[in-house]
């Protein structure tokens, strides 16, 4: 009997010592975008080497697709059930901040993370720093095939005529066998989007003027719809669908000679069609009518919801925030999509670990890892209003950030104007037009910047 107590009182103790120590784990729940098995990856191992060093806080990974993330965080700030980190796009901070959706991250915008460090990836909405960047994306290189380049004893185009000149030439034979000479996407998605605004900048449009006037109805948009629409003639099937991967699968396919795209082409290439390795080059997009090569980058960073909004333990969430974005973490995330997720920090993006890795696959082609870093003359949305080009430099205006431009591409308004001209054969006046009326609808609803 006394032995049978014995083992009772040991396995009540052992239950009650147990759930203790489960009801003390503080849990931080981490919504990322990261969809890549090697990005996946890391982002478990800095999560489980976090806990480590932080017993008593567990962090609990979550991953949404990039054109799904908008909708579910929305819906879980309308639930009051926001995750205690989350990501969110540079247009989307005034959407966030004006419901109060997000925690200040002011206590940690220092040192790796300060300004000093990221320049201007680090703002501030309506006072305070809502979110803090973990990577700059750069969509816009010119990946080309050398060997066709060569051997039609071309360089790669500088400008919108030559790039023109050389897709025709490229663009040959039929069928299965059939070669083209670029691509141009027209899915209805914000990829679509970002595509017509950089060929909108670089013919010398805006969205809006300085001061927050709509201006989407000018010579530039229509220069930039005309191109695209001759240019389509020489595109790759799926045009009607294309998103991020579609410039990717063109070079990838061995069917594309010039590619419009992002860094994930040299890193997708290199894990899955090595042999499409010695061929691939980049070299800087050419330059439209307006004398710039205007790119798009833009950077992707967490913000930490509000606890009255269903934000849980967001103190240890705001530790672990600091913790991801700084040191050897921020060079193995880097690392997991490289050389497409360019670290925002200035001393990272000349650190000999990324730009001549000895243990990536792209070490021995540091040339692919360099045009895709180099950031000069790449902005994103919010930079656009009033932007414009001098002597083949772009200029910013109004501290670079335009508050319209999240509820914009939310709508899909660029991508839909695309879609008119290049798949329903709309004159681009027309389009432009629809798509000024949308914008001018939504400053309305909005209200003064």
């Amino acid at each position: 009997m006394i032995r049978k107590l014995n083992l009772f009182f040991s396995i009540f103790t052992l239950v009650i010592f147990s759930s203790s120590t489960i009801a003390a784990d503080k849990v931080v729940t981490f919504l990322h975008g990261e969809t890549d098995t090697e990005s996946v990856v890391a982002y478990e191992k800095i999560a489980r080497d976090f806990e480590k060093l932080n017993p008593g806080i567990k962090i609990e990974i979550s991953t949404v697709s990039s054109k799904d993330r908008l909708k579910k965080v929305t819906a879980m700030g309308m639930a009051k059930k926001l995750p205690t980190v989350f990501k969110l796009n540079p247009e989307e901070r005034r959407f966030y901040s004006d419901k109060n959706w997000v925690s200040s991250l002011d206590s940690i915008a220092t040192g790796e993370m300060g300004k000093g460090e990221l320049g201007p990836y680090l703002v501030k909405t309506n006072g305070k720093v809502i979110d803090l960047p973990y990577t700059v994306n750069h969509f816009s290189v010119m990946w080309y095939r050398k060997d066709l380049l060569d051997a039609a004893g071309v360089k790669p185009p500088k400008t919108w005529d030559e790039w023109e000149e050389q897709t025709k030439m490229f663009t040959k034979g039929s069928g299965d066998s059939k070669q083209y000479g670029t691509m141009i996407p027209a899915g209805k998605n914000r990829y679509t989007s970002m595509f017509l605004t950089m060929m909108m900048w670089g013919a010398g449009g805006t969205y809006f003027d300085k001061d927050y006037k709509v201006t989407f109805n000018n010579p530039g948009t229509i220069k930039a719809l005309e191109f695209m629409k001759r240019m389509s003639a020489y595109t790759p099937p799926g045009q009607g669908n294309a998103s991020y991967g579609y410039g990717d699968k063109a070079y990838m396919s061995g069917t594309t000679a010039l590619i419009f795209g992002r860094g994930r082409v040299p890193q997708k290439t290199v894990a899955k069609t090595p042999d499409m390795m010695p061929k691939l080059y980049g070299a800087t997009i050419p330059a439209g009518p307006s004398g710039c090569a205007v790119k798009y980058a833009n950077t992707n960073g967490y913000g930490v919801g509000s606890p009255k909004f269903g934000a849980k333990n967001v103190e240890e969430g705001i530790k672990f925030l600091k913790y991801l974005l700084t040191d050897q973490r921020m060079v193995e995330f880097s690392l997991s999509a490289h050389p497409h997720t360019i670290p925002p920090q200035k001393s990272l993006q000349s650190d000999p670990r990324l730009l001549e890795s000895k243990v990536h696959p792209l070490g021995s082609r540091p040339d692919l890892v360099a045009i895709n870093y180099d950031l000069e003359n790449a902005v994103d949305f919010i930079s656009d209003a009033g932007m414009y080009c001098d002597n083949g430099k772009v200029v910013i205006v109004n501290n670079g950030y335009n508050p319209y431009m999240g509820a914009i591409i939310a709508a899909n308004i660029p991508s839909q104007v695309v879609q008119r001209v290049i798949l329903n054969n709309e004159s681009p006046k027309s389009a432009v037009e629809w798509g000024h009326a949308e914008i001018e609808k939504i400053v309305k609803e909005m209200g003064p910047a």
